[in-house]
């Protein structure tokens, strides 16, 4: 590692040992970068290695199960499709091939996917920036539709900083999908503690039900215990209806949940014990959940969750550990509690590593080699890998697939309809990703 690596990992591990409380991973590295700190961080063949080695021993990577296996690492590379200032999230929409991507300042765009073409329509979907501010870790923060792409729903901060949800209805009227501006309604609502660990996600599931992926409120060390606490939202995975309204909330808490008959612990609730979820996706093809946690300033983890038979209830009522673990080992001398689902795949900070960027499963046809593999990569190196699972157990793993964004740059990946990827950076890049040539 350079001297400038170095010293930027050191000086990361000491703004997480001695932080004042308003920070996270993500504010304390774009203090670094501001202050004039851009080392390149690529590493040489024998530094990856070593790196690769101390994150995959059996105990870290793959539980009690093998290591993993060897494999064909896929050729890929990166196609610019779009420039778009901070994007941040990528959505679909029923019945098109289009791509809608939000930009971090309140902006929806839309992408025209013909055949490999993509061009940006001039004239944005929706802009919200009379409602949040973009700044840290806030802003619009995810965006999805519902299955039959009549709603639009938004996740975001608005100006005081706390969680939004809102929906509006679509029209086809026109030259193409416009948003009926006049049926905004806020359907939900969390207070932030703290300016990040907002999380994300906004994604409907195989069960056409939405998700909602929320932080533990912030701060550092998540200081009122929310990951372990089922009485409140943050540190959750959300599963609600936002069609339906009951209990004097906007909203329906299916009965099939969890903890839905289990007072005070919250209907709401699908999975708990995370600390910020960045991003979460189901596989399109299983139905499995793969949950991406930014760590503290140890591990980041990589959560595999199996649906079952019929593709469905994947990680439902699981305990991911948060804050009494940290991917998988103790967090401040705890213990993991008695009903902990470990990681599959969890790394260090070793590299100058600090935060995970969730992606998606592979299910497109353009490139055969890569089916099944989980990409994501990480925020501060801009390294993209993958990962396959047989279940739980970690049976594949991809170091070097030839892809990468500059440092501090990767935002968040995105899926195609036709099941392939892209990746979305902060200085506006959108790219999908091909096999090299």
């Amino acid at each position: 590692m350079s001297a400038i690596a170095t010293t930027i990992h050191d000086e990361i591990g000491r703004r997480r040992r001695h932080r004042s409380g308003q920070g996270g991973n993500y504010r304390e590295v774009l203090a670094i970068r501001e202050a004039g700190m851009k080392p390149s961080m690529r590493t040489t063949a024998i530094a990856i290695a070593l790196v690769v080695a101390s994150v995959l021993p059996v105990s870290e990577a793959v539980g009690a199960g093998a290591a993993p296996e060897g494999g064909v690492v896929p050729d890929l590379a990166l196609e610019p499709v779009a420039d778009l200032s901070d994007a941040i999230a990528m959505a679909t929409r029923a019945g098109t091939d289009d791509l809608f991507v939000a930009q971090r300042a309140g902006t929806v765009r839309v992408l025209h996917v013909t055949g490999g073409n993509v061009t940006v329509d001039p004239v944005p979907l929706i802009d919200i920036d009379a409602f949040t501010n973009a700044g840290g870790e806030q802003g619009l923060l995810g965006l999805t539709f519902n299955p039959s792409g009549t709603k639009l729903y938004l996740h975001y901060t608005n100006l005081d900083g706390n969680t939004r949800l809102v929906e509006y209805a679509m029209s086809a009227g026109g030259t193409g999908p416009n948003v009926v501006l006049s049926s905004r309604r806020v359907f939900f609502k969390v207070h932030q503690p703290f300016a990040n660990h907002n999380g994300g996600e906004l994604t409907f599931g195989p069960d056409r039900r939405l998700y909602l992926a929320l932080g533990d409120g912030g701060d550092g060390g998540d200081p009122f215990n929310n990951g372990q606490n089922l009485r409140v939202l943050l540190g959750k995975v959300l599963r609600i209806n936002p069609a339906a309204a009951s209990g004097g909330r906007n909203y329906t808490a299916p009965a099939s949940n969890p903890f839905f008959n289990q007072p005070p612990r919250r209907k709401a609730i699908w999975l708990y014990g995370v600390r910020n979820p960045w991003r979460i996706s189901f596989d399109r093809d299983t139905g499995d959940l793969y949950v991406a946690d930014v760590g503290q300033g140890a591990r980041e983890e990589v959560d595999v969750l199996p649906a079952n038979g019929d593709g469905l209830n994947a990680g439902r009522g699981v305990n991911l550990g948060w804050r009494r673990m940290e991917g998988d080992i103790p967090f401040n001398g705890a213990t993991a509690p008695a009903n902990h689902t470990p990681p599959v795949y969890s790394y260090d900070h070793g590299g100058s590593r600090c935060a995970i960027v969730g992606g998606y499963v592979y299910r497109g046809n353009a490139i055969p080699t890569l089916d099944g593999t989980y990409l994501f990569g990480d925020f501060c190196t801009g390294d993209i890998e993958g990962i396959v699972t047989n279940g739980t157990i970690l049976t594949n793993h991809f170091t070097e697939l030839g892809i990468d964004v500059p440092d501090f740059e990767l935002q968040s990946f995105g899926q195609g309809p036709d099941g392939e990827l892209y990746v979305l950076q902060s200085d506006g890049t959108v790219s999908r990703i091909e096999a090299a040539v």
